[in-house]
């Protein structure tokens, strides 16, 4: 993560600080969305599982 923002402050000018800041915020919010989003996948298919009666058998 210090990486990504650490190439924001190795910029020219400012203008060019501002677009890699802002390329550097979308890459971190995407990564965090597929991670939530990931995470709520995971516990919709265990809830739906043991509301059938089955053992979850995600991440095995």
């Amino acid at each position: 993560m210090s990486a990504f923002i650490a190439t924001a402050f190795t910029q020219n000018n400012a203008d060019a600080a501002k677009t890699q800041w802002r390329q550097v915020a979308e890459q971190v919010r995407l990564k965090l969305l597929l991670q939530n989003l990931q995470t709520l996948q995971k516990f919709r298919t265990e809830r739906v599982a043991e509301g059938m009666g089955f053992e979850p058998t995600i991440g095995v």
